[in-house]
């Protein structure tokens, strides 16, 4: 049986990766840590219709309209947690790695 993943508390945990900033996370962020003016940027990502995507409804099969999660995580992870957006470098070599510091 599949088990949903944990919400981070914002007041406690730090996310260590993109993934772990999910909606229910970014309401509590919103609700419990941001200043005013965070809370007035959030909202104006939030109502932008560019950052809306249409879904479909898995029961009913009937389309709705919500945020789209990557374009609004990525704003809020660029305010808030910028380092969760540095880009990794794959196939770096050890040497080149060394050379970076």
């Amino acid at each position: 049986m599949a088990s949903a993943k944990k919400t981070l508390n914002p007041l406690t945990d730090t996310p260590t990766s993109k993934t772990e900033i999910t909606k229910p996370f970014m309401l509590a962020y919103m609700r419990q840590v941001a200043s005013e003016e965070d809370k007035a940027w959030f909202k104006k990502i939030v109502a932008d219709v560019n950052n809306h995507k249409e879904y479909i409804n898995k029961l009913n099969g009937q389309p709705y309209t919500d945020i789209d999660v990557p374009k609004v995580r990525k704003f809020f992870t660029d305010r808030f947690y910028p380092q969760l957006n540095a880009k990794k470098e794959k196939n770096k070599s050890f040497i080149d790695s060394i050379l970076d510091l």
